[in-house]
């Protein structure tokens, strides 16, 4: 027996390429599975899903025929991959990934057993299930005629989190540094705005500060509406707009740079002990508006 040929046919998106996976199957639609490899002909066999979308639970219709079925999930809601299994006399064995596109951008979905990653109750689930949950809310959301803007931002870097450290006048506070390359977000279609917002107090006593977004790798800073700070001892958020493009000072789109973000303290301290920055949050988003 030789290695079965997996090859599908949709009722409605036609016939996939044999030994290839694909991305084009059609919510609803029925498909139909065949071993392409003559040399299987009057073959035992048995078709089976390793996984399949979360929130679904196809049917193999005639497993052990040499042409069965499944019918795809009838909700776009619900896209993802079909990851099917073709076994021959019970050891030649082939595994094709058939998806549905999510229906905005295209994308697919990877199947659970492409990216297996445990939770911390060691369940099987992890990076699968988050994703697959991530990138239909995205898809569904930019598809929205307002885009995510006015209903949510899309956090792309968490900066740091917690902390209260103590400094002087002329060296900034480094609470985070990170990678960053803007061109990852771009979609087609669309428009994205960076901001940097953070949740910061200036501790036991009132002082004025600023926060900035420093790029490491061209020594400068990202220009924006600065972060101003003044007399804020309880938790208070801020929000900065960063201008992205190529020139100088800019939030780089000319590839990955390396960032920090950076406290300043604009009057002199006492005791640096007692003058500090607490920030408990600074996070980078991306505002998609579709065009």
């Amino acid at each position: 027996m030789a290695t079965p040929i997996i090859q599908s046919t949709g009722s409605v998106s036609g016939i996939g390429v044999a030994g290839e996976g694909r991305n084009d199957l059609v919510p609803g639609e029925t498909v139909t599975l065949i071993d392409a490899d003559v040399l299987n002909i009057g073959a035992v066999y048995f078709w089976e899903f390793d996984d399949a979308p979360i929130g679904t639970a196809p049917t193999m219709i005639a497993p052990t025929t040499a042409t069965p079925s499944f019918v795809v999930n009838a909700s776009a809601l619900l896209a993802g991959s079909y990851r099917v299994r073709c076994t021959v006399n019970g050891l030649s064995i082939s595994v094709e990934v058939l998806a549905v596109p999510l229906a905005t951008t295209g994308a697919r979905i990877p199947s659970f057993e492409e990216e297996t990653q445990y939770d911390g109750g060691g369940n099987t689930k992890g990076w699968h299930e988050a994703m697959t949950v991530f990138m239909r809310t995205a898809d569904a959301t930019l598809n929205m005629p307002m885009g995510i803007g006015g209903t949510g931002d899309l956090l792309t870097q968490r900066i740091v989190c917690g902390g209260r450290e103590s400094h002087n006048s002329d060296t900034p506070l480094v609470v985070g540094a990170f990678a960053f390359n803007p061109n990852l977000y771009s979609l087609d279609n669309t428009t994205v705005a960076f901001t940097l917002e953070a949740i910061v107090a200036n501790g036991s006593t009132p002082l004025t500060t600023h926060l900035k977004l420093y790029n490491v790798t061209d020594s400068q800073d990202v220009t924006s509406s600065i972060m101003s700070m003044s007399n804020s001892t309880t938790l208070t958020k801020y929000t900065a707009t960063l201008i992205v493009g190529s020139g100088a000072g800019m939030l780089k789109d000319t590839g990955e740079k390396l960032y920090e973000c950076r406290i300043y303290l604009d009057v002199p301290p006492g005791d640096p002990l007692t003058d500090s920055i607490e920030l408990y949050k600074a996070e980078l988003k991306a505002t998609f508006t579709v065009t």
